[in-house]
């Protein structure tokens, strides 16, 4: 019953560590695994490229798509792609994203005696936020979530502040711009000495968001409206007399300008005299793209196939204190947010129909070394996560993120390490001493060291000639693969080994120790291999990589050391065993002695007794030897007595008369 007890206990100890692998195994796959990109790559061109939201320009078909998911909001979870380009001067971008309702008209409605305006400001929305020399914090990780407060949205201390594009489909679109304004800390707007802006602006749900500075009187929302004497609005005041189509949906400052379009005299009827028409539609807004800062960027956006296009341009360097300005041997973080038939309001919750992003992404500047530039921008990136972890004392998720960076790295290591030897090494000296203690000094120092080798792919920075020793190390740093992989080949053989010995339950526990202990190099093997060849799933086996493996064969050696134990027990009781054998067979060789005393006593009286036998035996046979010679001397007389007889006998007939004798007698 004892060792049925023993061996149950054993049985589940096992089957409770190779499930706890199986589930940090998973886990590790799970975040191992190859992630979805989060680099927005604008490739350089020499094309021109013209903003109308077809992109149909043959630079755009090599440019690289990222896939951003928005969640919630009333447009729902969609994939928001985007792609980039630029030149000496723009950037460009190219947006798409499913939406299958076309919210960009607001329009006044004759219903044959009065005018009705647009039951709500609701449109479709995109905005893009950059954070300005990276001034708000926990941004580049979490992106615009981090600027949400309650029923405000806005930064968190004066210094921090947001470059925000917010393309309006009904305000800007037709104009063809996209709003430029920027997002502070600000709470309060002072209406009197702020008259540029609008009092919907003004209100409380628009605190933080400002435009740009413009140099014309621009407003946001520019009503096309008349007021009766109690100032209500009664109807629109400008209409288009030859607008058709999408034309007569959308009404522009220029069409005004040019007498496009023209007022309104009379509510109930056109200007060349005609009723109104029943359903006839005028648009609410005057769209009015503004001079200066606050009208810096072209866009315009294109609705076809359930799905808005939207193009954009804008300087990559505009002078502007308020926009963020784009150096292109540097990276950038930014979020996405989707407006479905929203009003857009600062207060972003899911009410208002806004889906954003959850984390923030990064833009780059393509050319020369852009994969290996893409991948230091995502290593870059989960090291400032890292430091959001640090900031919260969350030292385990920060050492997670950076064994994820290091996953990234261990991608390019080798690219890396022919670029720049001594880089290479300062880089893995940084992996080492950020998990080792992971500091915001010991992370923001790898940080550094990784955007110099973006710069030093890019061609912006001359690397150092590598010295003998460093070259040294980077051909081990290549051979070590191989010598890795071949202690991994080699670690087969015992772990076979040990997989047959445990059938043998006197040594199933000191087999099950060996094999825990052998597995890590058979591992770290494939680990090498999964880095060399570019695997995720077999990188995440390394432990230089893996936070998770090391987790998991730290738990199967603690487990190992148990298990070890219980194999040094089974090593005692085979010995314990083998003395006590050894006791009995000592005891049996004792009685064999005897034994042997004895039979050899028996055995020398037995010779004795056969030795007289023998000499008895050899009298008797020497005395039938003696008869036997008696005997054949015997025959030989009777012989010759017969012959003399038969002779005699032979003679008397010869003579006539018989002889009456017995040749026996």
């Amino acid at each position: 019953m004892k060792y049925y007890n023993k061996t149950y206990f054993f049985n589940a100890t096992v089957t409770l560590l190779i499930l706890l692998f199986v589930i940090l195994s998973t886990a590790s796959v799970a975040v191992g695994a190859e992630k979805r990109s989060t680099i927005l790559t604008a490739e350089r061109i020499s094309e021109p490229i013209v903003i109308d939201g077809y992109a149909n320009e043959s630079s755009w078909a090599a440019a690289r798509i990222l896939t951003v998911p928005v969640f919630d909001g009333k447009v729902g979870d969609v994939d928001v792609t985007m792609d980039a380009l630029y030149d000496d001067e723009y950037i460009y971008m190219h947006i798409t994203w499913p939406d299958t309702t076309q919210s960009d008209k607001l329009l006044w409605r004759y219903n044959g005696t009065t005018w009705l305006p647009p039951k709500s400001t609701n449109q479709d929305i995109f905005t893009i936020l950059f954070n300005i020399d990276d001034s708000v914090d926990a941004f580049d990780v979490a992106g615009c979530a981090i600027t949400c407060h309650a029923d405000r949205m806005r930064t968190n201390s004066p210094d921090e502040k947001l470059d925000m594009w917010k393309w309006y489909a009904a305000y800007d679109n037709a104009a063809g711009y996209m709003s430029d304004r920027f997002l502070d800390n600000t709470l309060v707007i002072d209406e009197k000495t702020r008259s540029g802006y609008s009092k919907v602006e003004i209100d409380k749900n628009w605190q933080a968001h400002k435009n740009d500075a413009a140099n014309t009187g621009y407003i946001v929302e520019q009503k096309n409206t008349k007021k009766d004497r109690e100032g209500n609005y009664i109807g629109p005041r400008y209409y288009e007399p030859d607008a058709k189509g999408d034309d007569a949906a959308y009404l522009t400052a220029e069409e005004i300008a040019r007498g496009e379009a023209v007022e309104l005299r009379d509510l109930n009827r056109l200007n060349d005299g005609r009723a109104i028409p029943v359903n006839f539609t005028v648009p609410a807004y005057i769209e009015e793209r503004p001079g200066g800062s606050a009208g810096d960027i072209d866009a315009r956006g294109v609705y076809h196939d359930d799905r808005w296009h939207l193009e954009l341009r804008r300087k990559l360097v505009t002078g502007n204190p308020d926009d963020i300005q784009f150096d292109t041997a540097q990276t950038y973080r930014f979020s996405i947010a989707v407006n479905d038939d929203a009003r857009g309001s600062a207060n972003t919750g899911i009410g208002h129909g806004h889906s954003i992003s959850l984390v923030a992404k990064t833009l780059e500047f393509g050319g020369k070394g852009s994969e290996e530039v893409v991948q230091l921008a995502l290593i870059r990136d989960y090291l400032v996560s890292a430091k959001a972890h640090v900031n919260r004392d969350e030292n385990g998720l920060a050492l997670s993120t950076i064994s994820d960076a290091l996953g990234v790295f261990n991608s390019i290591r080798d690219s890396v390490a022919d670029m720049d030897p001594d880089l290479f090494i300062k880089i893995r000296n940084g992996f080492v001493d950020a998990r080792r203690n992971p500091s915001l000094e010991n992370i923001n120092q790898l940080e550094s060291n990784v955007d110099l080798a973006a710069l030093t792919f890019q061609g912006k920075r001359t690397p150092p000639e590598a010295t003998w020793f460093l070259k040294i190390m980077m051909l081990w740093g290549k051979l070590s693969i191989y010598a890795f992989v071949a202690l991994s080949i080699i670690a087969i053989y015992p772990i076979y080994r040990m997989l047959g010995i445990m059938k043998r339950p006197e040594f199933r526990a000191l087999s099950l120790f060996i094999l825990i202990v052998v597995t890590p190099i058979f591992l770290e093997g494939l680990g090498r291999l999964g880095a060399f060849l570019k695997i995720p799933l077999l990188q995440n086996l390394s432990f230089t990589t893996s936070e998770y493996m090391t987790l998991i064969w730290a738990i199967a050696m603690f487990a190992a050391l148990y298990i070890g134990r219980i194999g040094f027990n089974e090593i005692d009781n085979t010995l314990n065993s083998l003395g006590y054998y050894s006791s009995e067979l000592e005891k049996k060789m004792k009685e064999l002695e005897k034994s042997h005393e004895g039979l050899e006593l028996r055995v020398e009286e037995r010779t004795a007794d056969l030795t007289a036998s023998n000499k008895q035996l050899q009298d008797k046979i020497k005395e039938l030897e003696r008869w036997q010679r008696l005997s054949v001397g015997r025959e030989v007389k009777m012989k010759e007595l017969k012959e003399k007889v038969n002779e005699l006998r032979g003679r008397l007939e010869k003579y006539g008369e018989p002889l009456d004798l017995d040749p026996q007698d």
